[in-house]
């Protein structure tokens, strides 16, 4: 009897442990995107007009995948929209790192900072095949600032956090897994390319934004997202933090 009595009680002594190990989990979500958020800015410029919040592949997917990769999504041209991003400071100078879809065709754009303000950026580089540009915004003061090592090495299963300029909603935070560390990803122009894989909900405006892991340690700038529907369906992909930072410590050598 005495383990039958036992048995019951199991359950019961285990539900604190399970809900303080949410607690933990909840408390490390928060801290990460703490960590993070004050190097995140929201990036607009006058753009061409070409980027559209949902609807077709090959913009959503920045260059990513070829057509022939697309599943077909729905056909109506979508209406034209302001460009607009994501940002992230990787130097106190003010250099800034986005992708190259967001500012395109701009020679300068405007951050709004976590603090409420704003400041103009000039382009200093880009690459269009990369989807990365590099900005630097004029400031005063060092700016708060998450560098980029490269060094974290995201695998499948692992936490992330995409934060960015969602829909325009600055400082949002979407929480998901990556779906897959590496993936090949064939562009319109033949070459494949490396990207992860996340379901961390990237929508219109957080490309430029970090991806990150439990650690607040960027993984990842985020650049696209697969919505054909309108509706997110859980693929999401970002330029590993590597390649990334190959780009921005290329043009701080040549711009310091």
């Amino acid at each position: 009897m005495k383990y039958a009595v036992l048995t019951l009680l199991l359950p019961f002594a285990a539900a604190p442990a399970a809900a303080a190990g949410a607690a933990e989990l909840q408390d490390a979500f928060a801290a990460a995107a703490a960590k993070a958020a004050p190097a995140v800015v929201a990036v607009s410029g006058p753009g061409n007009g070409a980027d559209a919040p949902f609807g077709e592949p090959e913009d959503l997917l920045g260059g990513f995948l070829s057509a022939a990769e697309l599943p077909a999504g729905p056909g109506p041209t979508p209406p034209a929209y302001p460009r607009s991003g994501s940002g992230l400071i990787i130097d106190p100078a003010g250099y800034i790192l986005t992708n190259e879809h967001v500012v395109r065709g701009s020679t300068s754009v405007v951050v709004s900072l976590a603090d409420g303000s704003r400041a103009e950026a000039a382009v200093i580089g880009a690459d269009q095949a990369a989807d990365l540009a590099l900005l630097k915004a004029k400031t005063d003061a060092p700016l708060p600032f998450l560098a980029l090592s490269g060094a974290a090495r995201p695998r499948a299963g692992d936490w992330a956090l995409a934060l960015g300029n969602a829909l325009g909603m600055e400082g949002s935070v979407t929480v998901g897994v990556v779906s897959a560390p590496l993936r090949k990803l064939k562009g319109p122009d033949g070459v494949r390319r490396e990207a992860i894989q996340t379901d961390a909900a990237i929508n219109p405006g957080n490309s430029g934004g970090p991806l990150l892991n439990l650690k607040g340690e960027v993984i990842g700038i985020n650049a696209s997202a697969y919505a054909p529907s309108g509706a997110y369906p859980g693929i999401g992909f970002a330029i590993p933090a590597a390649k990334a930072k190959d780009f921005a410590d290329g043009l701080l050598e040549r711009a310091k």
